[in-house]
Formats: C-alpha cells, sequence, structure tokens
C-alpha cells in the first residue's frame, strides 16, 4: 500500500532502497511519536515517509 502511494507520487524506490526507506521511517516515528505518546494516523505516516525519500535521495547526492 505505502510502496503504491509513493510510486503514484511518482517516487520509485528499489525493494532495497524502500526497506532503508521504511526503516529510517520506523525509527524516527518510535522515537519522536511513541516516545512522546503521540498516535501517528495513515497520512503522517505516508508523509514521514515521504521526508524520509527525500532524506536518502539528497544524502546520495
Amino acid at each position: 500500500m505505502i510502496r503504491k502511494i509513493l510510486e503514484e507520487d511518482g517516487i520509485k524506490l528499489t525493494d532495497k532502497e524502500f526497506k532503508k526507506v521504511m526503516k529510517a521511517a520506523t525509527q524516527d516515528i518510535k522515537f519522536n511519536r511513541i516516545g512522546f505518546k503521540k498516535k501517528t494516523d495513515s497520512n503522517e505516516m505516508i508523509d514521514i515517509v515521504k521526508i524520509c525519500c527525500v532524506v536518502r535521495e539528497r544524502s546520495e547526492e
């Protein structure tokens, strides 16, 4: 589902890149959301994943 949403927004990732992005997003949510007892809805999750994609892209430049 998440990958499909990313592809619809023009973000193409290999399997390896997708796993790295999802790991980074999960770590971000755990630290910044769960650590402060905030709930993360699906829209916020998608936004966090997209931000992780941008960070991944910039780090490879």
